[in-house]
């Protein structure tokens, strides 16, 4: 046994930057079920007027990946025509009164599309392959009086998709801003169809491309990217009346027609600007990485996790959008039949649980993580990138309250053992936590256990005990023991 004595230097650091507020509406996990007459959804929010933010969780009830949280996006990408492909997801349309959730419900074609699809191989490579027809949802909307002041606020930009005029279908804005905005909104209020007046987020990548297009096989919608400069929109330039801004019909919800169909409305950008975060990721994929890896794992420091909001963007490391930062999608949609270019199916799904992100990415020639077809904009910037950056980023609620005088207390001695196995001073760890990257992610760590008092930090692994006494208390050799003077635990701060 021997004594080491650790010094660590506490800097503070106070990024100074807005808080996002809780939502003024979230709804309970609500059950909703593809193929079936439970396939729609409307959620009143009682605001009185339509809201800016609108975040739609899907999550997995069963599977693999049991937990774990999809998004919903705003345009049904594809119909139920093409038998020969599974797909999934969900989407939603809202407006001043309530929010209208769908999954797939085969009209006259495919009964195959489900609430949750991550696709399978070769087309698609991920940690794992699951269609599931039922899940949970939750809706949470924001109002303008309860998120910061944008930094960018442009309306009344009117797109028309089928239209022979380049103007109509791309757009490409000046935010005016020296640096990447932290979250960017863009919106179409629909202004023709059954859906008049309702508002479609757009979302990053095509998910389905076809090469031609009929009245009951159509896709298109709004789709957007930005960097520190400018914000790119595009939307279907596919010749009308089958190029369309946004689609729900024939495949959709509980809809049994061709209806549901809209080819133009005004579009809205709203942008925040120095949002706080209390947590940053970024991952790397694509087919020429070294030992690629299709999730990682974060700080379990999220004891209210639902209460924070969260995006994950995809930067490309490529093409005439390199720089630019994506959204990704909520379903894998395969597309052997009709075959689009550059691409004919893509974006990046993803999904996550209280410590861990998943992502799903195209792995087949012709799909892309970012995919903007040839039918977007008159081919303006279309791009097909199987490669890119994933941005993870966790945005600090002001409930959120995190111990101000933290100082890790070392102890002085730690006993250890050559072999990793000392019968005489092994008090078992309360748990073990894998790819923690820093001392102070440990820190984080043992702070969301109630019962622990001491950790351990080496090679990336974080040993958790509640033992006071460091007699009993075991580590690796040259390992780090910590104790604590303050912890957060379900948001209050406790004295040790």
């Amino acid at each position: 046994m021997f004594c080491r004595f650790i010094i660590l230097l506490n800097v503070l650091i106070v990024i100074y930057g807005y808080l996002i507020e809780s939502p003024d509406f979230e709804s309970d996990w609500l059950r909703i079920t593809a193929q079936s007459s439970g396939s729609e959804i409307k959620v009143s929010h009682g605001l009185g007027t339509a809201p800016v933010l609108v975040d739609v969780l899907v999550k997995a009830i069963d599977g693999p990946n049991e937990g774990f949280i999809f998004k919903a996006i705003g345009h049904g990408e594809r119909d139920d025509d093409n038998t020969l492909d599974k797909y999934g997801g969900v989407i939603y349309i809202y407006n001043d009164v309530s929010v209208f959730v769908m999954t797939p419900a085969g009209n006259n074609g495919n009964r195959g599309g489900a609430a949750i699809y991550t696709g399978s191989s070769p087309y698609w490579h991920g940690p794992n392959t699951q269609m599931s027809f039922s899940a949970d949802i939750k809706v949470k909307c924001w109002t303008a009086a309860s998120l910061p002041p944008p930094c960018v606020q442009i309306t009344d930009i009117y797109m028309s998709a089928g239209s022979p005029n380049v103007d109509d279908t791309y757009k490409e804005i000046q935010h005016n801003q020296t640096e990447y905005p932290s979250i960017v909104k863009v919106r179409v209020q629909i202004t023709n169809g059954k859906e008049s007046g309702w508002y479609s987020d757009a979302q990053g990548s095509s998910a389905y491309n076809y090469i031609t297009m009929g009245a009951w096989y159509v896709t298109g919608g709004l789709k957007f990217a930005y960097n520190n400069e400018t914000i790119r929109i595009w939307t279907s330039s596919y010749p009308a009346p089958n190029g369309i801004i946004f689609a729900r019909n024939d495949g959709w919800g509980n809809i049994k027609s061709v209806y549901g169909v809209s080819t133009a409305g005004y579009v809205e950008v709203n942008a925040w600007c120095n949002l706080k975060t209390s947590h940053e990721e970024v991952l790397q994929f694509g087919p020429g990485i070294i030992n690629e890896s299709m999730q990682f794992n974060f700080p379990n420091i999220y004891s209210a996790f639902e209460a924070f909001h969260i995006t994950m963007m995809v930067r490309a490391v490529d093409g005439p959008n390199k720089g630019y930062l994506f959204d990704g999608i909520g379903g894998a949609m395969p597309n052997r039949y009709n075959i689009g270019q550059p691409c004919s199916y893509g974006g990046l799904v993803y999904a996550r649980n209280k410590t861990c992100v998943r992502i799903w990415r195209p792995d087949y020639a012709t799909g892309g993580a970012i995919c903007i077809s040839e039918n977007m904009g008159h081919g303006t910037n279309s791009q097909a990138s199987q490669s890119g950056e994933l941005l993870f980023k966790v945005y600090t609620p002001p409930t959120f309250k995190k111990a101000p005088e933290y100082e890790p207390a070392p102890l002085v001695c730690s006993h250890f053992t050559i072999h990793g196995n000392d019968v005489g001073y092994n008090e078992k760890p309360i748990a073990a936590l894998y790819n923690i990257s820093t001392l102070l992610s440990c820190d984080y760590s043992c702070r969301q256990y109630n019962a622990c008092v001491l950790y351990s930090y080496k090679n990336d692994t974080c040993y958790i005990y509640n033992t006071t006494d460091n007699a009993l208390l075991y580590s690796y050799e040259n390992s780090q023991v910590w104790g604590l003077k303050t912890r957060i635990y379900n948001g209050m701060l406790d004295e040790l």
